[in-house]
């Protein structure tokens, strides 16, 4: 995995993460979800949430079967690996989830049923440590994945296995 700085490819990644965030933000204004601060994707009919709605600190990432019902977590409230404390993005990518922790610093990865894979690392196999990590976006063709660190004022990006 490696960290770029093409500012050409990392302002389109940064443009895709504000967009996902505006059009989410749009949705929750007319009705589509029930607030602005719940971010989530649809993935092979479920959704996956940061919630649940009216929960004023989002401290778990649920997961809804298409009728909109409750199917289970990804993750555990805490601070250890495979806990979450403060999820902030969610984004899958062929078979994982990966879902951001600002409080943490980390981005970790789930199995489509909510198993902690592991968190991202770097080539010495230790997790790679974030800014704030919010928002992210998956480039599925080159498989990598962008990750905005709010705080840093930056996109990262880190390519896949």
């Amino acid at each position: 995995m490696t960290a770029r700085t093409d500012k050409a490819e990392l302002l389109r990644a940064g443009w895709a993460c504000l967009i996902a965030g505006v059009l989410l933000g749009l949705a929750a204004r007319s009705g589509a979800a029930s607030e602005p601060s719940v971010q989530g994707i649809r993935l092979r009919a479920m959704d996956v949430i940061i919630g649940p709605p009216g929960e004023p600190i989002n401290t778990r990432v649920q997961v809804l079967n298409a009728q909109g019902k409750f199917v289970g977590f990804i993750g555990d409230w805490g601070t250890k690996e495979g806990q979450l404390f403060r999820p902030k993005g969610v984004v899958a990518e062929r078979d994982r989830v990966f879902v951001t922790d600002s409080y943490l610093g980390r981005v970790q990865g789930f199995d489509l049923r909510g198993r902690f894979l592991g968190c991202l690392a770097g080539p010495n196999g230790a997790p790679v440590e974030l800014t704030t990590p919010t928002g992210m976006a998956v480039d599925a063709s080159r498989r990598r994945l962008y990750v905005v660190e709010l705080k840093a004022n930056r996109v990262f990006r880190l390519d896949l296995e």
